[in-house]
């Protein structure tokens, strides 16, 4: 730039460089906000996940829970020396058989 600064083209050559430092800048301005736009699109589904995430853990418990409960009930059972029902007297008869 040196070179330029003392040519007569100084003047347009800096304006080329001034515009094309701007032209930069406008494009990687651009990349900047369309980045952070995807950012928080993303950041946005991770919250979302996070709670189905969190909702399923819960549920995956509480089917631990029914599962420990019923194998529970299934030992109790199992250990309970029921004795069978009484068989059942067969109906008065009426004496038209």
């Amino acid at each position: 730039m040196s070179q330029l600064a003392n040519g007569p083209d100084a003047v347009p050559a800096l304006k080329r460089k001034v515009k094309e430092l701007f032209d930069l800048n406008q494009q990687m301005r651009y990349e900047l906000d369309r980045t952070e736009d995807m950012r928080k699109a993303q950041v946005a589904i991770n919250k979302e996940l996070h709670v189905e995430i969190t909702a399923l853990e819960q549920l995956k418990l509480k089917f631990q829970y029914v599962n420990r409960l019923e194998e529970e009930l299934r030992l109790a059972h199992g250990q309970l020396k029921c004795p069978p029902p009484p068989p059942q007297a067969p109906p008065p008869s009426t004496g038209l058989d």
